[in-house]
Formats: C-alpha cells, structure tokens, sequence
C-alpha cells in the first residue's frame, strides 16, 4: 500500500478517542498516524497517555488550522483527514489503494454511514454516493494527495466549511471520487435535535455559506447546533409565539424527534417541504444580509 498519514483534529484526546484511534491504526497498518490538538490548552506533558502509533501535534484552535498543522508534519503520499467521532471501515487501505492507481484522481472520500439506525439518516447515508459541493464533507475521511493538497493551499484558516473549500479547490484543477465503502460517523447531534430539524439547519449554514456568508459568523451558529438546536436566525423554526415563527416551527418546539418517532420526523420532514417553496427566496435573502451584518 502507498505511503498514508492520517491526520485528526481534535478538541481534547479522550477515552473514546484513544479507544476509536486503535481501530484506526488496524484498519490502515502502517499507516503514519497523527492526533492534532488545540495550542491553548495546557503543556504536552498534562496531556492524556498517547494510543499506540500516534503522534501529537498542536496547532492553532480550528479543524481547518488543526488539519494543517497535522499535514505540515506528514510524510505520506497521502493524506486523510479523519473526523474525530467517525470510524474507518475494515477495507479501507485496499479500496484506497485501488482508487489512486488512477493518475487522474486527486482527492477519494468515503460514503457515510450512521451509527445509529433511522429512517432519514439512511436516507442522507445514501445520498453520500454522489460526488457534489451539496454531499462531500470532511465527516466522509477526505483523502488527498500530498502534492496536489500542497498546489491548493491546503485548507483555508476558518473555523466552518473548510472542507467545503478545500472540495472546492481541488474540483478545479483534479476529480474527487467517491470510494465504494462507508466510514461511520457519531449521530449525536441528529438525534438529539431530530435528524429533520438538524439536516434542515445544517442545508440552511451551507446554503448563506455558498452565497457568501463569512465563515466566521457562520461557526457561531454552528456551535449553538452542537447538543441543541441553533439560536437566531437559523433556528426561527423553534421560536414560538414570534411573528417570525410559523405553525410548524410551533409543532416542532413542542414535539420533539427522537429515533423512536419516526411518524413524527415524517411530519417534520413534510411540513418543510411544503412550506420551504413559498418562503424560500425571502428566507435566504433576510439571512444572507443579517450575516453579512452592518
């Protein structure tokens, strides 16, 4: 197998990830592995004991800066950068390595997969086959070569929709393709806000972010997603009572969608739908200025 390092940003090694990172060096042996960390947190020697095989690196706060800094340290052919709550299939090297046999081929990414079973993220799973700035993310184990990662400038310095650039940059000049396996992704934040409501919020970020949006204001939002959903203007769909607030943001803020309600979820998912068209236009505009700000 060609030469591979892998790089994972990280907000802090924990338990969990040190138990993923073993997994990860099974399914690519000898592959140069890389844990990358914040550079605000405490000294290298407070740090947690390291899994077998890692190297820890700090870097500038940010999982594009994160991701940097762990390439600057590689030395592989390749580079993957792995999300750390998203774990590698066991044919991952030989589908990678039959993947670059093709020159033409700049950047490979897995199809995803839900560590938790429902309806709509099956559905999403398997929207992750196509190669498309609206179905390739970082959460899919992008893999690149080294070179070519280089010509592009690596990842740009921001705090949200890095590898949506980085997809970007690399459509200019190469192919990206989509490997025939899946990694397995944490569904966390999708169940604990309802996979509707989360993959409506998270088509909403990328939508300003394709018009424009900084990046920087839009990783505000984001953060506010992480366990809860978003407050704002990405987020007007559980404010009820507000003249903003429609009657499915009304139903949604009183009945929640975990994976045990998929009738639920459905209703969730419809009522979108319908009213998405009507509003559509007016909603992306009144966002894209309120980012863009005074």
């Amino acid at each position: 197998m060609r030469p591979i390092s892998v790089v994972v940003p990280t907000r802090r090694l924990s338990t969990a990830l040190r138990e993923r990172c073993a997994g990860t060096a099974a399914c690519l042996p000898g592959a140069e592995l890389i844990l990358c960390e914040p550079d605000d947190l405490g000294p290298l020697a407070e740090a947690a004991p390291l899994p077998a095989g890692w190297r820890l690196v700090r870097a500038p706060r940010g999982r594009g800066t994160q991701c940097n800094g762990g390439a600057r340290v590689a030395t592989g052919e390749l580079l993957m950068f792995l999300h750390d709550d998203t774990d590698l299939p066991q044919d991952a090297g030989a589908v990678l390595e039959a993947a670059f046999r093709d020159p033409g081929l700049g950047m490979a990414c897995f199809r995803i997969a839900f560590d938790q079973r429902h309806w709509l993220l099956g559905a999403y799973a398997w929207g992750s086959r196509f190669e498309s700035r609206l179905t390739t993310f970082g959460d899919q184990a992008m893999t690149i070569r080294r070179d070519l990662f280089t010509t592009v400038g690596g990842f740009p310095d921001w705090p949200l929709f890095e590898d949506v650039e980085l997809a970007r940059r690399v459509r200019r000049c190469s192919r990206v393709a989509k490997l025939p396996s899946a990694v397995t992704t944490s569904a966390s934040r999708f169940l604990a806000n309802g996979p509707a409501r989360q993959q409506l919020a998270n088509g909403l970020l990328l939508a300003r972010f394709l018009l424009g949006a900084p990046p920087e204001r839009l990783a505000a939002l984001y953060e506010r997603q992480r366990g809860a959903l978003p407050r704002g203007d990405a987020a007007r769909v559980s404010t009820c009572g507000s003249a903003s607030a429609s009657w499915w943001g009304c139903l949604w803020s009183r009945v929640r969608c975990p994976m045990t309600r998929p009738a639920t979820d459905a209703l969730s998912m419809a009522s979108a739908i319908l009213v998405w068209p009507s509003r559509a236009a007016w909603s992306v505009r009144r966002w894209h200025r309120s980012c863009l700000g005074p």
